[in-house]
């Protein structure tokens, strides 16, 4: 199916812990390009995301919310969260319209894109903001 386009390939893992990462890496790979789906997000903080930004995984897919240190994590690494992402299941393994995954995917590209414009605004504005306070003690 991947090959004809008909579907992209999503491997699931469990839980978001260590232990059912490196469960699914045993079983399956992990691989870099990967799309995975974590089945129940909760749990995971920043040191189980980066497991998943150094295994390089192209996308997670989550079906509710994930802590904010691990959604961080996966910013910085440029890993995309994609949520509301429909699955056909069987098993481990699951297959997404690619055509979804796609959209999905450059919708947080464009997201993460803003997002970087206004972390570099707020930190020339505190830059700023600095010069102006020393400037009024005397100090440039």
């Amino acid at each position: 199916m991947e090959i004809r386009g008909e579907g992209t390939p999503v491997k699931v893992i469990d839980a978001f812990t260590k232990e059912s990462i490196a469960e699914t890496k045993e079983k399956y790979g992990l691989k870099a390009g990967d799309v995975v789906f974590l089945e129940n997000p909760s749990g995971g903080g920043a040191a189980t995301a980066q497991i998943l930004v150094e295994a390089r995984v192209r996308a997670v897919v989550i079906p509710e919310d994930i802590s904010h240190a691990a959604e961080e994590t996966f910013f910085k690494g440029d890993v995309p969260i994609l949520r509301n992402i429909q699955l056909e299941r069987a098993d481990d393994f699951a297959m997404a319209e690619p055509e979804a995954m796609k959209a999905a995917i450059a919708e947080w590209e464009k997201a993460a894109e803003k997002r970087r414009q206004k972390a570099k605004e707020d930190e020339l504005q505190s830059l700023f903001e600095e010069y102006r306070s020393e400037r009024r003690r005397g100090l440039v």
